[in-house]
């Protein structure tokens, strides 16, 4: 597993920022070659789910995106776990997915608060964990998932990944803010989903 670290200034959308877009196009490029390999169709787009989306978007590729807050012009505008459980239908299958949910109950809060909405208390417990359960379901064996946050645990061994890299991103100029870590995933297996996991 390769690990390394930039010093660069992270906003509240890390997805513009170049060093995750270089790591994207790593994992895209690399998805492809897998699928050159394979002998896929090499016209074949990159599939890729976003449940936590902004206004992101990656360009060359076919996204199925989520953002909660209606104001953003996504595909779907649903609770992430409910958008996880939506797509769990047997037929969506994706090659890579972006998870940036918000890194603590207080952004969650702010985030809710500010779409004047009502964060329920079943929401702060094991708060992504119903929505990863689904979206490993749906990525294909050999895809991967980039995360997010403030930990590196991401889906974890129980769902059949493997950690293949931790980008720390520390805060240019601002040594009191958090940095972001960002971990690379490989799903190996089908693994169980998570019943008995916090993550």
């Amino acid at each position: 597993m390769k690990i390394s670290q930039v010093l660069t200034n992270i906003t509240s959308c890390p997805f513009s920022n170049r060093h995750v877009q270089l790591l994207f196009e790593k994992y895209i490029h690399q998805i492809c070659e897998q699928d050159n390999r394979t002998g896929l169709n090499l016209d074949k787009k990159v599939r890729i789910i976003d449940p936590f989306a902004r206004q992101y978007r990656q360009r060359g590729c076919v996204t199925i995106s989520n953002d909660l807050n209606p104001e953003f012009n996504t595909t779907f505008n649903m609770e992430a776990n409910d958008f996880g459980e939506f797509l769990n239908d047997g037929e969506t299958r994706c090659d890579l997915i972006y998870f940036d949910p918000p890194y603590t109950l207080r952004m969650l809060k702010d985030h809710y608060d500010g779409i004047g909405k009502e964060l329920k208390l079943w929401q702060t417990n094991n708060m992504w964990g119903r929505c990863k359960d689904h979206l490993a379901q749906i990525l294909r064996v050999g895809g991967y998932v980039i995360c997010f946050g403030y930990h590196t645990h991401g889906f974890g061994k129980h769902r059949g990944f493997e950690k293949r890299e931790i980008l720390i991103m520390e805060q240019a100029g601002s040594p009191d803010r958090y940095d972001v870590l960002v971990t690379v995933e490989q799903k190996m297996q089908h693994g169980l989903t998570g019943f008995f996991e916090d993550e």
